[in-house]
């Protein structure tokens, strides 16, 4: 697929959107051209982590592509000076009519989410994982995508496309999701991305569907909420 860099957007936070309380977002223009750089070393086959990017600088979490619909996911997270400081950033891009990629926004919050462990995957219903997964923020925004290629007036019939970050138990070993079947990484620590169609309002996170290695369904999400069927069986009524 071709690949290229083109001026970066940033983008306003659509109305409606609410920012959770207890939670700092950020903007830092060098995370948005680092994501760019990244993409382009991992749409080559590359390790996840550039080797020209020190991890305790940035360290790069996970990583989707969804090639039939031309959107794409980061997650990384940066260290300005010290741990304390650290922010968490999900990362959105989307290919051009013309094959290129470009970035085309994403979120950023404070304190970060928890980062992979060097430690085995924890199984549902051990301590520290309660359920099947456990679903931390994501972002979304309009297809640029399709308003500059057909409009930018046109922004309400625009799909919508947006990334999941999320860590799943040892027992799952794919995420399904709008026809995918997304292999889940030993850490069990990663990032999906979607795009949907233009809905009325503002579209919450599509259903995932959380499979065992011979594909039986352990556990769904629904598009309301975040929190699996799994997890949502083990809690108190």
């Amino acid at each position: 697929m071709g690949l290229g860099i083109v001026r970066r957007r940033r983008l306003a936070l659509p109305e409606g959107v609410t920012r959770p309380p207890g939670l700092r977002f950020w903007q830092d223009p060098l995370a948005d051209r680092i994501a760019m750089r990244v993409f382009r070393w991992i749409a080559g086959g590359r390790p996840l982590q550039p080797w020209w990017l020190p991890r305790w600088w940035f360290t790069v979490v996970a990583a989707d592509v969804d090639d039939a619909r031309g959107v794409a996911a980061l997650w990384l997270v940066r260290r300005p000076g010290s741990a304390r400081r650290a922010v968490s950033f999900q990362q959105l891009l989307e290919r051009r009519a013309d094959g290129t990629w470009r970035w085309v926004g994403g979120g950023s919050v404070r304190p970060v989410d928890p980062l992979p462990s060097a430690a085995r995957r924890l199984a549902a219903g051990e301590p520290g994982h309660l359920g099947m997964a456990e679903v931390y923020a994501g972002a979304g925004t309009r297809s640029m995508a399709y308003r500059l290629e057909h409009g930018r007036e046109l922004v309400g019939q625009a799909p919508w496309i947006g990334c999941t970050a999320l860590q799943v138990a040892a027992e799952v070993a794919f995420v399904g999701l709008g026809g995918r079947r997304i292999l889940v990484p030993d850490t069990g620590t990663m990032i999906v991305v979607w795009q949907v169609p233009p809905p009325v309002g503002l579209p919450g996170q599509p259903p995932l569907t959380l499979a065992s290695a011979d594909g039986t369904v352990l556990s769904t999400t629904s598009p309301l909420h975040g929190v699996d069927s799994y997890t949502l069986s083990q809690l108190p009524d």
